[in-house]
């Protein structure tokens, strides 16, 4: 008794996945599918029916076979089908990617330094790993994965001595270096191992360190279109349309949101004042007035730049941020191109607040303040 109802339950679950099976067939082609064919599944798919309420099992399997080349009359097996499956399943995954980072989160990477200490762009730093991991090529793998860190060595091509220009401004990222007949852009942040004037063999190690990848963040899409943006976010912008002479054109520039329509500003280093109210106000900005470690610089204006500076160009000067449109700076104050040489972003230029630092994996990974 007990084999004989485990029997007929197998029988059972059996006949309910065949017969759904069917249905969807019919329920696909009925209205294209010649209808002896029809016919001779629903005749089919009775004997299924009957075989596994009888329990028979014989008759069930000679049933179920009928019910298969019915089914497959019904609606044939199209060719290929596991791979227009996979494809099907790419195309809608990369629908809802494409559309999400259209309306919700959008990806962006840093692209220079301007933010620095909050957000850094691809920087370099000297390599704090032991020699003898370094070139362990999984290990490579792994530690740029996790941090975006990539070994880096500068080598002489030829033979001289070594002379290091002049003429580089303190605060140019780069140092230039001669050896011989041969030129060098060595980015700060480098370990050197080369003297000026020192004489140099061909394949001496110059400079060595790790470049480190730019963070890479998510945008807010959505959220302004809720809310005005807020004093002391982090917004992201594209640059299409601007003045060429002073941006990248058709890029994206990331600032830290310093003046909304109609608020009046003015920089006395190291102090941005907003409305006539101190910057130390806002958190966001007290970091950097405050020099807060990495912050040293404060803000600045033309009086301490130069005559590059078109806006804030001295202690004393006010600017107005005129209507629909959004006035940016550069937490790296010193370093920054933004709303002071290139004037203020029309509000149709913002894309959203950045957000998160998704990667690489470091101090500032996670919610961007």
């Amino acid at each position: 008794m007990i084999r004989d109802y485990f029997k007929r339950r197998r029988l059972r679950k059996r006949a309910e996945a065949l017969l759904s099976t069917a249905r969807l067939a019919q329920h696909m082609r009925e209205d294209i599918a010649p209808p002896a064919d029809l016919e001779r599944m629903a005749i089919a798919m009775q004997s299924v029916q009957e075989a596994a309420r009888r329990g028979e099992e014989t008759a069930f399997r000679r049933a179920e076979a009928v019910l298969e080349r019915a089914i497959d009359k019904v609606y044939p097996k199209r060719p290929f089908a596991a791979a227009r499956e996979w494809l099907e399943l790419a195309v809608v995954a990369l629908s809802v990617a494409m559309g999400f980072r259209t309306y919700f989160l959008q990806p962006f990477k840093i692209p220079t330094g301007s933010m620095q200490p909050t957000l850094y762009g691809v920087h370099y730093r000297p390599d704090g790993w032991p020699s003898d991991f370094r070139e362990w090529v999984p290990l490579k793998v792994v530690r740029w994965a996790i941090t975006g860190e990539r070994p880096m060595e500068i080598r002489a091509r030829t033979a001289g001595q070594a002379i290091f220009d002049p003429r580089v401004h303190p605060r140019a990222p780069i140092h230039i270096l001669h050896v011989g007949p041969s030129y060098y852009e060595i980015p700060k942040g480098l370990k050197l191992h080369v003297r000026n004037r020192e004489w140099v063999v061909e394949g001496q190690l110059l400079a060595s360190g790790v470049t480190v990848s730019g963070d890479h963040i998510f945008v807010n899409r959505l959220i302004w279109n809720f809310r005005r943006p807020t004093l002391g976010e982090v917004m992201v912008f594209h640059t299409h349309g601007m003045d060429p002479a002073e941006i990248i054109p058709n890029t994206h520039y990331i600032k830290r949101l310093a003046g909304r329509p109609g608020d009046e500003l003015r920089i006395e280093p190291p102090v941005l004042y907003v409305n006539g109210k101190d910057g130390r106000e806002i958190p966001a900005f007290r970091k950097v007035i405050e020099g807060v470690p990495g912050y040293e610089a404060g803000y600045q204006n033309g009086r301490t730049l130069g005559n590059e500076v078109r806006y804030l160009t001295t202690d004393d000067e006010t600017y107005r941020v005129p209507e629909h449109h959004y006035f940016g700076l550069g937490d790296n104050s010193i370093n920054s191109k933004d709303s002071r040489y290139f004037g203020p972003i029309h509000e149709s230029r913002l894309l959203g607040p950045a957000v998160w630092v998704y990667w690489p994996i470091s101090e500032r990974w996670g919610w961007i303040r």
